[in-house]
C-alpha cells in the first residue's frame, strides 16, 4: 500500500478552501482530522471526503499557556468538537470571549452548535469553530 503525506494533503486542502476528511470504504466513518487509518476499525482502505464542518461543541476552556507559534493570539478559547460525522477534533472556538463569565454561560448552554471555518494564523491554514448559537 502506498502512504501518501495526509498531512501535508489535508493542510493543502486547507489552503485551497475545502475542509477534507478521509471516508473509511470498509465501515464507512469518517477519520477527521485524517490519519493513516481509520479511527473506527482500523482499516487503511480510506479515500478523501468533503466534510460538512457541522458539528456541536461539547467542551471548551481557555489557554493561559499557548502553543509559542499562537502566543500572540492570546488569550484564546479552545475547545472540543463532535462532527456530524462522528470524529472529534479539539481547536480554536470562535465566538467566545475568553473570560470566566462568557465561559460559564457556555457551559450552561452545552452543547452548542458551531461551524468549522478555515483561518489564516501565524502563517498557518488552520480549522477553527463558530459558535452558532
Amino acid at each position: 500500500m502506498k502512504v501518501e503525506p495526509v498531512i501535508t494533503k489535508f493542510y493543502d486542502f486547507l489552503k485551497e478552501g475545502k475542509l477534507m476528511g478521509l471516508k473509511c470504504e470498509k465501515c464507512g466513518g469518517v477519520t477527521f482530522p485524517p490519519k493513516l487509518s481509520c479511527i473506527h476499525c482500523g482499516s487503511r482502505d480510506l479515500k478523501w471526503t468533503e466534510i460538512s464542518g457541522n458539528g456541536k461543541l461539547i467542551l471548551a476552556s481557555t489557554s493561559s499557556l499557548p502553543a509559542k507559534r499562537f502566543a500572540d493570539y492570546a488569550p484564546y478559547v479552545y475547545g472540543l468538537v463532535e462532527l456530524n460525522e462522528g470524529s472529534y477534533m479539539c481547536t480554536l472556538i470562535e465566538g467566545v470571549e475568553p473570560k470566566p463569565d462568557s465561559l460559564k454561560e457556555v457551559f450552561e448552554k452545552l452543547p452548542l452548535k458551531v461551524k468549522a471555518e478555515i483561518k489564516e494564523m501565524a502563517g498557518l491554514h488552520i480549522v477553527v469553530f463558530r459558535v452558532l448559537e
